[in-house]
């Protein structure tokens, strides 16, 4: 388990998801619950679940999809969609896209 989370405040991400309100009616609650977080190596990406052993027999981290939010207050963003309509993370593609 990860040792590092710190608060989170996720409503930047809420803010963005207004716009797929219809698609995905059950996201602004699912983000709601993103408030602790903890940051990798990568500068890119935030986690909002521990993600050790990724998709293996009674690891948290079961991604089921992924949501790419156009319009966000720091660019086009990923979202990592665990099983139950989780959120696992944040992928910030403007930040990877312009890194040197």
């Amino acid at each position: 388990m990860r040792n590092n989370w710190k608060s989170y405040d996720p409503s930047w991400i809420v803010d963005a998801a207004v716009l797929v309100k219809d698609q995905y009616p059950w996201l602004e609650s699912s983000l709601r619950e993103c408030t602790k977080c903890y940051r990798s190596n990568n500068k890119y990406i935030i986690y909002f679940v521990d993600n050790s052993n990724p998709n293996e027999p009674g690891s948290e981290w079961q991604i089921e999809t992924h949501i790419v939010l156009d319009k966000s207050l720091y660019g086009e963003i990923v979202l990592d969609i665990l099983t139950s309509q989780r959120v696992g993370a944040v992928e910030f593609l403007g930040k990877l896209w312009n890194a040197k």
